[in-house]
């Protein structure tokens, strides 16, 4: 059984004829029409192109659709201001964005400036692990974000979205889905019917886990108690930075807020973690002999313990990054329960498509548990440890 991939892929983009307001928006920015024959995709939950256009631009196009669209775009164009003013200050910034060209709210497109041969670090990072000097980089880059002007602040917020957006950010949906801790009780018979088959196996080893499930609520409602909160990004993945010309780039602020800083520090550690463990899949996919679950579990439990002291050293130097530079101190063990549930966070992402779950999702879950439930005990396996 194949793994569900991590990578940053290309697809062929959805048929610019069937979306005429993506052409209608280019002509109103000035940037002419897009290149039907070079453009592509990403994968992702929006529809999106990207590709040159006539104008001589090259432009990355994205339709949001879900839930919460006023408030997504809202955040964005707070973001926006945020950044503006921290330019205007003179802020030393050591990482970028791509520059946002437009936006229609309804549809909801954004239009932005396409970063030709970046790479995503989900791309050089595969199996969780970065150069020193790369993983230092990227916890600077945080902690700038951290240290933003406060979006509370802004003179320009509208009603849309809250600044300082109580509660952590909705996991993993797609129309019809409620939040994530609302499954923790029970599904209704309409999100049962829409579930997968590997979202209703993820359900019922949720549902049956009384300690988790309980240790789950007084983790992502524990905000509340939290006194330091930053700006933050509040969807972090690897694949949304880049590397474009030396520099980092941060992408989809659609999240953006007010939250403690062990949230985005959190997803950014569980990232690490979630790729070490599927990276695994390269070689017992390739043994027939691991089709005993048993087997199959032994070999995952001896491996994975391999592929955790693999990224102690990204993980410690992303800490090391992010501390030179760090607008508050964080909690290690908050932050490793955090990046457990970073780690359901992915499963459940992946689970929207498939048949079953891949023993490595187990495997994660199981992290995933323990990270939750012993963060004092688990954190330095992980590579969350104090400074020396």
């Amino acid at each position: 059984m194949p793994a569900p991939a991590t990578g940053r892929t290309v697809l062929e983009p959805p048929p610019l004829a069937a979306a005429p307001e993506v052409a209608d928006l280019l002509a109103e920015l000035g940037l002419g029409a897009l290149l039907a024959e070079q453009a592509g995709a990403y994968q992702g939950r929006n529809d999106n192109w990207f590709g040159p256009t006539t104008g001589g631009s090259r432009v990355f196009v994205k339709r949001l659709g879900g839930r919460d669209v006023p408030q997504r775009l809202a955040r964005m164009a707070r973001f926006e201001r945020v950044l503006a003013r921290a330019r205007q200050d003179g802020a030393p910034l050591g990482w970028d964005t791509p520059e946002l060209l437009g936006v229609r709210a309804d549809p909801a497109l954004v239009v932005f400036a396409h970063l030709d041969g970046a790479e995503p670090l989900c791309d050089l990072a595969p199996d969780g692990e970065l150069p020193a000097d790369l993983a230092r980089a990227l916890g600077r880059t945080l902690a700038e974000v951290h240290a933003l002007p406060r979006p509370d602040a802004d003179p320009d917020a509208s009603d849309a979205a809250d600044a300082s957006d109580a509660g952590p950010p909705a996991g993993p949906s797609r129309p019809g889905f409620l939040d994530f801790l609302d499954f923790l009780d029970f599904l209704t018979e309409k999100t049962w019917q829409a579930a997968s088959a590997a979202e209703l196996e993820l359900w019922a080893l949720l549902q049956h886990d009384a300690e988790l499930a309980a240790a789950l609520r007084t983790l992502l409602h524990g905000d509340a108690g939290t006194p330091v909160r930053v700006p933050s990004h509040g969807d972090l993945r690897l694949d949304q930075f880049l590397r474009h010309d030396g520099r980092l780039h941060l992408t989809d602020w659609e999240e953006f807020r007010l939250a403690p800083p062990e949230r985005d520090l959190g997803s950014l550690t569980g990232e690490f973690v979630h790729r070490a463990v599927r990276r695994l899949a390269t070689g017992l996919d390739e043994d027939p002999a691991l089709d005993d679950p048993r087997a199959a579990h032994a070999a995952i439990m001896r491996q994975g313990r391999l592929a955790l002291e693999g990224i102690r050293p990204t993980v410690r130097a992303v800490l090391a990054g992010y501390r030179a530079h760090a607008p508050a101190p964080v909690d290690l063990h908050r932050v490793a329960a955090l990046a457990g549930w970073h780690l359901f966070d992915r499963i459940l992402a992946g689970a929207r498509h498939a048949n079953r779950l891949h023993p490595l999702d187990r495997a994660q879950a199981g992290i995933g548990r323990t990270l939750i439930l012993a963060p004092q005990r688990s954190a330095a396996a992980i590579g969350l440890t104090e400074a020396p």
